[in-house]
């Protein structure tokens, strides 16, 4: 956008409308300019809403009087063009009323500024101090940077630290050592006397005595369970188990081993026959 058609804008607000993607660059270029930030919130209102609060919100921020940009919002014109429009009407009466006009001197006549007119001054303002700020910016950039200072030789510091040393060295030789003095733990006295005493009594440990041949294994008889129970536990885990065919086996070689409990095996064994029928 030039400079022409940016002041049609401020003069007429009817095209800002189609001029709404330029003025969003022209904010882009110049964020912190009044008079842009306005048109562009009153651009957004017309074609974006969806854009218009956040607009409103940052031109609110940067403008210095709200009050006028309420006004361009709501009324589409700022307070200098509505004293513009009242200003006509004023000079009529006056011409009615004064007989004798004062003959218009180019000393003492006043140029009333309208509201399109002020904004186009205040926006090229922002454009000139701007550009200003731009080529102060720039000639920073040009100047050349001050030289830095050249660490210190290597030399130098290696001198330094041998000094260091040296001075470490005699501080240490200049210092007697204080001899050191362990004391002894009541602790430590006992475990020497118990040391010495088993040293002189010379215990000696006596080899194991061979056992008899004829002595019994007791660990035997306390191994061995009841063949009966152990066999009757047996089926009926393997019954619980689902291996129905080898709980009858054992049932069987009970009934063999022990007549006095036939009768209870042999009422297990159909038990398990129906279970496996």
């Amino acid at each position: 956008m030039n400079k022409e058609s940016f002041n049609q804008l401020v003069g007429d607000y009817s095209k800002l409308d189609s001029q709404f993607k330029d003025l969003e660059i022209l904010m882009k270029e110049f964020p912190y300019s009044q008079p842009v930030r306005m048109l562009n919130v009153k651009s957004s209102s017309i074609v974006s809403k969806a854009k218009f609060q956040e607009r409103l919100a940052l031109a609110a921020f940067y403008t210095a009087d709200r009050n006028v940009l309420r006004s361009l919002i709501e009324s589409g014109k700022v307070p200098s063009d509505v004293s513009m429009v009242s200003s006509p009407t004023r000079k009529k009466t006056r011409k009615t009323v004064a007989k004798k006009p004062s003959l218009p001197t180019k000393k003492k006549k006043t140029e009333k500024i309208t509201g399109g007119e002020a904004l186009r001054r205040e926006v090229l303002a922002n454009l000139a101090l701007l550009q200003k700020q731009k080529q102060s910016f720039l000639q920073l950039d040009e100047l050349p940077s001050a030289p830095v200072s050249a660490p210190a030789p290597a030399r130098k510091q290696k001198v330094v630290v041998k000094k260091q040393k040296e001075v470490v060295k005699k501080e240490v030789k200049e210092t007697p050592a204080k001899p050191v003095v362990v004391s002894k733990s009541p602790r430590q006295t006992n475990k020497r006397e118990l040391i010495d005493k088993f040293i002189a009594d010379e215990p000696r440990i006596t080899p194991k005595k061979p056992l008899r041949e004829n002595q019994s294994d007791l660990s035997k008889a306390s191994g061995e369970l009841k063949e009966d129970l152990v066999s009757e536990n047996l089926a009926l885990i393997f019954a619980r188990q689902g291996k129905t065919s080898k709980a009858i086996d054992i049932y069987k070689k009970l009934i063999w081993k022990f007549p006095q409990k036939k009768t209870s095996f042999a009422a297990q064994i159909e038990v398990l026959k129906k279970k496996k029928g």
